[in-house]
């Protein structure tokens, strides 16, 4: 973790967070992160829980993930390692999944970026429907989802 007072990085495995000191952010959509005892995580976030009351802080234990939203309403989806699902990576942001409208072109964004990118692309679907999924690292990937609930303003953030 590198601290100053205009800027915080904080690294989780190969990827940082940049934490401006400056109005909050909020992605649209959900960051995915692998932490290497899962188990453990729970806990913590029901220690820091009281001191957090009066923000959007939640929290959720599912059967194989802890999903939780940070103070400024920023959504995690925290898993464990699983090389079938995320290779060596054992501690990092496997992924991030972004909002779009109901009715977005998902047709659209995979060929969009495998040609302007030339990133590996492709179409999928599991349990929450369809989306696009981009490859934009080593065991990085942005995932284009359709949402029902109505998309927020775009507020500046970048990844």
């Amino acid at each position: 973790m590198m601290a100053r007072i205009e800027n915080i990085w904080v690294n989780v495995g190969r990827s940082q967070f940049h934490l401006p000191t400056r109005e909050a952010q909020v992605l649209r959509g959900t960051i995915g992160l692998l932490l290497p005892d899962l188990k453990a995580l729970p806990k913590r976030l029901r220690y820091v829980g009281k001191q957090l009351e009066g923000t959007q802080f939640s929290f959720r234990e599912a059967s194989d993930t802890v999903e939780a939203t940070c103070p400024w309403g920023n959504r995690f989806r925290c898993h464990a390692p699983d090389p079938a699902r995320f290779g060596h990576m054992r501690l990092g942001m496997p992924y991030v999944e972004f909002d779009v409208p109901q009715r977005a072109n998902l047709a659209g964004i995979q060929p969009f970026h495998g040609e302007i990118f030339e990133a590996v692309t492709g179409m999928a679907s599991d349990q929450r429907g369809a989306y696009a999924g981009v490859r934009v690292g080593d065991g990085n990937h942005q995932i284009f989802r359709e949402n029902q609930a109505p998309v927020a303003a775009f507020d500046g953030h970048l990844i």
